[in-house]
């Protein structure tokens, strides 16, 4: 079996740091044929990197380390990584680091990798300004993993197709007034996606379809702004797990499918509004929402199923307004409503 390495690594990256001021790091690697390894690492430039890596065949490895500070940055290409295979048993990892990219394009760090093929893998840690990173991954086994930490923006899509899909995004805040958002769509088989995010705002919206979905969406705003998290599952044995901290709070599920399972805790110590709305359409449905806030409301719909739950807990810290909706279609259902404040309102 052949083995090819790729070094890319500009010049000025083998001298002392006096002498990296240059007018940036660029690397194009292109690989063929079976057991490829690219490796790229880049710093301290005065225009940021800039990789691209393509690799085709069986077994493809590629490894970009990206950081900089090496200010100045007059042509803007504070990082960025594009990377991508074709082929079975693929790995991708991605690092960037930048610091200040003051010639903008939104103060860059982008990372986008595609693989197409069995056995996929793919791991980005951005660091720094305006995170921005891209996964698609087609076919079976796929792993995806994104760490995004500001001050500022943050995005992350992931799009997996095929069976035994998993994919991570953990992002944070602030500052730079920060905005955070994750998209991630999984079709096929095993789903399982998890996002975490901390900072000033945050949106994350989750499709599966397919069998065995998992969603968890933890959301945490730090009590300043607004957080939405929207999350549709088909098929069985789904489940989704949502909590949110911040100025105001949305959460949206929609499950179809038997033994759907959907858990909302929201809390928020402003004013803002709590809004929980779970539609299930199933049997053997359960629906549980917890909201602490000053106001607060929830929505349950349960449609044509067999042994159906509903439960509803609700406290109002201040004199707001507390709104719980129970709607079951089915037999051998069972609701539960506790609600503690000042102005309380409750239908079944």
């Amino acid at each position: 079996m052949k083995k090819y390495l790729a070094l890319g690594v500009s010049a000025f990256a083998l001298f002392s740091a006096s002498a990296l001021a240059g007018p940036g790091n660029s690397s194009l690697v292109t690989q063929g044929a079976d057991s490829n390894l690219a490796s790229v690492d880049q710093d301290l430039s005065a225009w940021g990197s800039s990789s691209n890596i393509d690799q085709s065949g069986v077994a493809n490895t590629s490894t970009v380390l990206q950081r900089d500070d090496g200010s100045d940055v007059g042509g803007v290409s504070s990082n960025d990584s594009t990377i991508a295979q074709s082929g079975d048993t693929n790995t991708a990892t991605v690092t960037q680091r930048s610091q200040n990219a003051d010639n903008d394009p939104a103060a860059q760090n982008s990372s986008t990798v595609y693989q197409a093929g069995t056995g996929g893998i793919a791991e980005v840690l951005q660091i720094g300004q305006a995170a921005y990173s891209y996964i698609n991954q087609l076919d079976a086994d796929q792993t995806a993993f994104v760490e995004q930490r500001g001050p500022g923006a943050d995005f992350s899509t992931i799009n997996q197709e095929g069976s035994g899909h998993t994919a991570n995004v953990f992002q944070r805040g602030p500052d730079a007034a920060a905005l955070l958002q994750s998209t991630i769509d999984q079709i096929g088989d095993i789903n399982a996606a998890s996002v975490t995010q901390i900072g000033y705002d945050a949106t994350s919206s989750i499709l599966h379809s397919g069998m065995f979905n998992t969603a968890t969406v933890n959301q945490n705003s730090n009590g300043d702004g607004p957080v939405y998290s929207d999350i549709v599952q088909d098929n069985e044995g789904n489940i989704a797990d949502v909590a949110q901290d911040g100025a105001a709070a949305s959460s949206i599920i929609s499950q179809t499918g038997t033994f759907g399972s959907a858990t909302v805790d929201q809390n928020s110590a402003g004013g803002g509004l709590l809004d929980s709305t779970i539609t299930q359409n199933g049997d053997t449905d359960t629906a549980t929402v917890i909201q602490s806030g000053v106001n607060a409301r929830s929505d349950v719909q349960q449609d044509n199923g067999i042994g159906l739950t509903a439960s509803v807990t609700q406290h109002s810290t201040g004199s707001g307004l507390l709104e719980s909706l129970i709607y079951q279609t089915g037999y051998i259902s069972t609701a539960t409503v506790t609600q503690s404040g000042d102005t309380a309102l409750s239908d079944i």
